[in-house]
């Protein structure tokens, strides 16, 4: 990389600027400022390099795509996404995002497995989905069993070559909103958390932060891009932090982890993560010979989130890659939701991550965490500091009062990573994200519905 390009974008203070900006604007500020620079490099399923995307054309891209959009309907409209694995799904967000539209990420539908991507569609009222031109034929015919479901489609990959669209303008880093995320709907029908701009610009805020990143931190991420962590981690945070990132699909990581490790390798990234079942797998499939020559000691901080983390995952990972460079102290565990647009606590960074055998009978009974080394302590692995940001607390979810350390209790957080709500759940969004702690008014907090505690000797 050119050390000149990387030493003028420091000069120019935009690590400062970006605090106040919404993430568009970062987008637009970089590629003016080093358009040739690679933003994403995506892989095929063998780990080759398929598709190249910088800065420079990042923002060509996706103004042409808010032009289009710009020209039908109005602002707040929202607008479907359904992008295979790969770069065209960055472009069409960004381009959501500079119209005015609400972008609305979703798993790509098959004919037997259409209706949660339909009940979606009816409840965030979508009559523009966006694509490539090798899908669209395919998707129209999926979703046209619902003739009520009228679809204004576009093909974006066919607006590769037009030049930049004048007259775009960013919106500022606001409470208006930028996009649904909606919940699994596993058990229940799913809900649209509305994120707003400057959710996204605090949450990504907090993220580089915590972690101590800059332009410098590549990253490797195969989380899909309709996931809030796969979008705000892997898509999002690598606009703010001017880096390079490399991106495979989730299909290539769960046939072939190894992959994954060969590439934190090889584009020397700082940064990579995911569920714990990811470090399992990864370690499962190792075989001796698989990685030689693979080199992991870039690898910095290795974000362990989204499913509950198990100290023998951190050990059997620690113990089968550590040949190969790979440090205990790398694996950060870290906790988030969607709800609180991603990232909640996480950290500090490289440090060995803290590991607890508690007695589980008086937690369950009591609702305190008491030391226990015996057979019959339970062990659990603390998910980090929260952010500076925010503010955590463990609450008595039946009275709602403000819990001590080493008592467990629902989490609660409160701060501007918060999301708006609900998607036309006024009811729903009040009872989530409107909670008061007992005998504290005045501020609000967002109700996770997971169950944890603070650790009195570490605040995690």
């Amino acid at each position: 990389m050119d050390a000149r390009i990387e030493t003028d974008d420091l000069a120019a203070g935009l690590y400062d600027e970006v605090a106040a900006l919404s993430v568009t604007d970062i987008l637009q500020r970089r590629a003016a400022r080093h358009p040739q620079r690679v933003l994403f490099r995506f892989l095929d399923e063998h780990g080759r390099e398929e598709d190249v995307l910088t800065y420079g054309d990042a923002w060509r891209r996706s103004t042409a795509i808010a032009a289009v959009l710009a020209a039908h309907g109005g602002p707040g409209d929202r607008v479907a996404l359904f992008y295979p694995a790969g770069l065209d799904f960055i472009v069409a967000f960004f381009g959501c995002l500079l119209a005015g539209r609400v972008a609305v990420p979703l798993n790509l539908p098959s004919r037997r497995r259409v209706d949660r991507c339909l009940r979606i569609l009816r409840d965030c009222g979508c009559r523009r989905a966006l694509t490539v031109s090798s899908l669209e034929a395919g998707l129209r015919d999926i979703l046209s069993v619902d003739a009520d479901l009228p679809l204004a489609w576009l093909a974006t990959d066919a607006l590769r070559e037009e030049a930049e669209a004048a007259g775009i303008v960013p919106p500022p880093a606001d409470e208006r909103i930028a996009f649904l995320q909606y919940t699994s709907g596993s058990t229940s029908h799913p809900k649209g958390v509305m994120v707003s701009q400057l959710n996204i610009t605090t949450n990504l805020r907090m993220m580089r932060t915590a972690w101590e990143l800059d332009h410098t931190s590549n990253t490797v991420f195969w989380q899909p891009h309709h996931h809030d962590m796969g979008l705000i981690l892997g898509q999002l945070l690598p606009v703010m932090l001017g880096n390079e990132t490399v991106l495979m699909g989730p299909n290539t990581f769960v046939r072939q982890p190894l992959i994954w490790l060969d590439a934190i390798s090889r584009y020397r990234a700082v940064l990579a993560g995911g569920p714990n079942f990811a470090y399992e797998l990864a370690a499962q499939r190792w075989q001796p010979g698989r990685l030689d020559g693979c080199d992991l000691s870039s690898w910095r901080i290795a974000l362990n989130g989204a499913d509950v983390v198990r100290a023998a995952t951190l050990e059997r990972f620690a113990a089968t890659f550590g040949t190969l460079g790979y440090r205990p102290t790398t694996m950060l565990p870290c906790y988030g939701l969607a709800e609180a647009t991603l990232f909640v606590s996480g950290g500090p960074v490289c440090e060995m991550p803290r590991v607890r055998s508690i007695d589980a009978h008086a937690a369950e009974t009591e609702g305190r965490v008491r030391e226990d080394l015996g057979a019959s302590g339970r062990t659990v692995v603390g998910c980090g500091l929260p952010s500076d940001e925010i503010e955590v607390a463990i609450v008595d979810p039946a009275n709602g009062e403000r819990l001590g350390c080493d008592r467990l209790g629902e989490v609660w957080v409160s701060g501007d990573t918060n999301a708006l709500g609900y998607w036309q759940l006024p009811e729903q969004s009040a009872a989530t994200f409107g909670a008061e702690i007992a005998g504290e008014p005045g501020r609000r907090y967002m109700r996770t519905g997971d169950i944890g505690f603070i650790g009195a000797d570490d605040g995690q």
